[in-house]
């Protein structure tokens, strides 16, 4: 019994991990992507249109990588006052 368990808990720990792999390549559409941004719509016509933000356009379609979303997420973030003291000692 206790091996069975053991096995369960490898198969779920196995799933868990591709559908972290599988959510990261999701493709988003514009309203998935303002909603996931907790950005207008507008706003992220606006920033496409600047290249302010990854997408792709197919023919008249924007459609956005969550992966890269979330890249750009973190490229933009700024560090807190005690990450800084850190790193200037």
């Amino acid at each position: 019994m206790a091996k069975q368990l053991e096995n369960l808990n490898i198969k779920m720990e196995k799933l868990l991990e591709q559908n972290k792999q599988d959510n990261n390549n999701a493709v988003m559409s514009v309203e998935e992507a303002a909603n996931f941004l907790k950005l207008t719509k507008s706003t992220l016509y606006k920033k496409t249109s600047l290249n302010e933000i990854p997408y792709c356009k197919t023919g008249k379609v924007l459609v956005f990588f969550k992966q890269d979303l979330v890249e750009w997420l973190k490229a933009h973030r700024v560090s807190a006052v005690s990450e800084y003291l850190k790193i200037s000692r």
